[in-house]
């Protein structure tokens, strides 16, 4: 993959990269891992049963 120039994003960067390492245990599906969907931005947003992994503009307050 190129180095990204200026801010990510999810389409671009960040749901490629989801669907090739973490959509097999979390994806869109009634039994992904922990409730957790990284299948789409806003359910990535929405977060698990362990509540939101990701917090917008706190990458030390986010979980993933």
């Amino acid at each position: 993959m190129a180095p990204v120039v200026g801010d990510p994003t999810f389409t671009a960067q960040i749901g490629p990269l989801f669907a090739a390492k973490c959509t097999m245990c979390h994806g869109a599906t009634d039994s992904a891992s922990a409730g957790l969907n990284l299948a789409t931005y806003a359910d990535t947003l929405q977060g698990g049963t362990n509540g939101p992994v990701i917090v917008p503009g706190d990458s030390a307050g986010s979980l993933l």
